[in-house]
């Protein structure tokens, strides 16, 4: 389960991507409710007003709040930024703030918001971002760490940051193909072919020797969750050179 911090109303929040997903899930159950019944989107006032009666009811935020009580719940709303660019080819470079390093990702399937967005993750960590134009000359080169159904937050909030679109002689995604993605229960393998959002019991057993060789996860994953794998990537290389 990953957690870190963020700043809301000068105030150190801790947030959870497990958290956000079941809030999310939520949120899409309320938007099918209205569709279904009233054939429309609920609407802000509305949605304040659920999360203000779902708080109110529960009784351990009652508890916890001893003598307060919740009595409104309000979004402030401003004009949206414009969307990043996201299409088979975008390479960007992200952050890795631990260890001030940028690692890369080419969005290899995918396009827009509503798309599951499939990046590859190369073995390259540099100190400085590097431009298309020194990304394209290494690329034929990189090794592939994994390939990921990826979360978009890094993207939409722009901490990852877009260097360009590689040419279609460096990567053509209509020649394109997913690999195998893996899922491991502590006890057992299990593969998708080519998809990673295949329902766990769909999935074909493998055997632990080939199930090794995958390093694709089943499923979406976030972007600090990523984040983590790609600096855990890179101490691991690390390692392996002073071996």
């Amino acid at each position: 389960m990953s957690f870190w911090e963020s700043i809301k109303n000068k105030e150190t929040v801790v947030l959870s991507d497990d958290a956000i997903d079941l809030l999310s899930d939520t949120l899409l159950e309320i938007k099918k409710i209205y569709q279904e019944d009233l054939e429309r989107m609920p609407t802000v006032a509305e949605l304040e007003a659920l999360i203000l009666k779902a708080l109110q009811l529960d009784s351990n935020i009652n508890e916890q709040l001893g003598e307060m009580e919740i009595v409104d719940v309000n979004f402030k709303l401003k004009k949206k930024r414009k969307t990043p660019n996201i299409e088979p080819g975008i390479v960007f470079a992200i952050p890795l703030k631990e260890i001030e390093k940028y690692a890369y990702g080419l969005v290899v399937k995918g396009k827009g918001l509503k798309d599951d967005i499939y990046i590859q993750y190369f073995d390259i960590f540099t100190n400085e971002i590097l431009d298309i134009k020194n990304f394209s000359n290494q690329f034929e080169k990189l090794s592939v760490l994994y390939t990921i159904n990826s979360g978009i937050y890094g993207i939409v909030n722009k901490e990852w940051k877009i260097i360009r679109k590689l040419s279609k002689g460096k990567f053509n995604p209509e020649e394109y193909e997913l690999p195998d993605f893996v899922f491991y229960n502590g006890k057992e393998y299990f593969v998708s072919r080519g998809d990673a959002n295949t329902p766990i019991a769909e999935l074909e057993p493998i055997s632990k020797e080939e199930g090794e060789k995958i390093k694709n996860p089943i499923g979406l994953i976030g972007s600090n969750n990523i984040v983590e794998m790609l600096i855990n990537s890179y101490y691991e290389k690390q390692n392996q050179k002073c071996i």
